[in-house]
């Protein structure tokens, strides 16, 4: 068979497997992002069930339940937080709803007897009762009770997670020793991971410090969406940083020195947490380039939806851990990184040249041995 047709075969052979395991990515979405993070917090909570082993000399049955004890308290204390932020705006709702009618109307008189004024002089007409209409009919309650939904939800599918963090944690076997591959990929993973997450838990307490200290409603939960946000390299950092500003417009106190606050005070904690500590912390060595990123983000879009774009930076963050770690696949993930490997793929012409001139170097030393042993003998 020819390189040629052999070359063909393995592109099409590459293709079809990468289809099907995006087909079997999609329909198992309901089972694999569970996994996926049950994955993720088994790695983040392994240092603390050993921790507790060797300070308590705790078995590891009662380690895990110590570890997931303290994440039940942290999430039962954000939980009753988020709550009461969305309490106290749900009654607020009405005034909010009153505040919007009046922005409306003072935006609409602004348009009329500018930008549309003009353009009636000049025989363009403009109906602004429909859109008027609309906006005074917002219904600030609903879109509240839709987002008390969601989250409810949310935790519904964290049952299914504590299961798989139990198994996955119960399997654990530290006495073992790995071989040295599997020991420095999984130590580079656990700290990615551990480093993530305390950076994205002081930027989460960071902006809702300062959007609390603005009084801004719904600070914890703006707080949460920057800590889950920062897990999407450059463009959660931005979304995270723009998300109060309808909040500050909508409020009855609103003023531009909080509105400008709102975003210089989380932008300047996205700046130095995603700019200055994240790389020192981490290095160059787990660095994405920004169209990997986008890409990733697509991709995981696509397959599983939101969630899948709040995982695509972790999860592509660890596959560029496994591929740099495996001789074969280093240019992979060299490639993620933005920059061109050194060594090129060969085309089939210079695989079948390169193999006939190896060819004919082995004949050729062949030929050596054969006329030293006549010498010889």
């Amino acid at each position: 068979m020819k390189p040629e047709s052999t070359y063909i075969q393995q592109i099409c052979l590459l293709t079809i497997t990468a289809i099907l395991v995006g087909v079997v990515l999609k329909e198992l979405s309901v089972v694999l992002i569970p996994l996926v993070l049950a994955i993720m917090f088994s790695y983040i909570l392994a240092p603390i069930v050993d921790w507790s082993g060797r300070r308590f000399a705790l078995p590891n049955s009662m380690g895990i339940l110590f570890s997931l004890g303290l994440t039940l308290v942290v999430l039962v204390f954000v939980s009753l937080m988020i709550s009461s932020s969305i309490g106290v705006l749900q009654e607020n709702a009405g005034a909010y709803e009153t505040h919007i009618r009046e922005l409306n109307e003072k935006g609409l008189s602004w348009f009329k007897e500018g930008p549309i004024a003009w353009l009636n002089q000049h025989g363009i007409e403009v109906n602004l009762e429909s859109f008027s209409s609309l906006l005074s009919e917002i219904p600030v309650s609903g879109l509240l009770g839709g987002v008390t939904n969601t989250l409810i939800q949310f935790l519904s599918n964290s049952f299914l997670i504590l299961i798989f963090v139990i198994y996955l944690l119960e399997g654990r076997n530290p006495n073992v020793e790995s071989s040295p591959l599997i020991t420095k990929i999984e130590s580079k993973i656990e700290k990615y991971l551990l480093i993530k997450l305390i950076l994205s838990v002081a930027t989460g307490l960071s902006v809702t410090l300062f959007l609390w200290l603005l009084d801004i409603d719904l600070a914890m939960v703006f707080g949460l969406l920057a800590f889950v946000l920062n897990f999407i390299p450059n463009v959660g950092s931005i979304i995270a940083t723009l998300l109060p500003i309808p909040m500050v417009l909508v409020n009855p106190d609103f003023s531009i020195f909080t509105l400008s606050m709102a975003i210089i005070l989380p932008g300047t904690v996205q700046m130095v947490v995603g700019n200055v500590i994240e790389p020192k912390l981490l290095g160059d060595s787990l660095e994405l380039h920004p169209i990997t990123v986008l890409l990733s983000l697509i991709f995981w879009g696509i397959i599983w939806g939101i969630p899948g774009m709040l995982l695509a930076a972790p999860i592509t963050a660890v596959l560029k851990i496994l591929l740099e770690n495996i001789e074969i696949t280093k240019p992979v993930a060299t490639l993620l990184e933005g920059k061109i490997p050194k060594k090129t793929i060969e085309s089939p012409d210079e695989v079948s040249k390169s193999k006939v001139g190896e060819t004919e170097k082995h004949s050729s030393e062949s030929k050596d041995t054969s006329s030293k042993v006549e010498i010889s003998s």
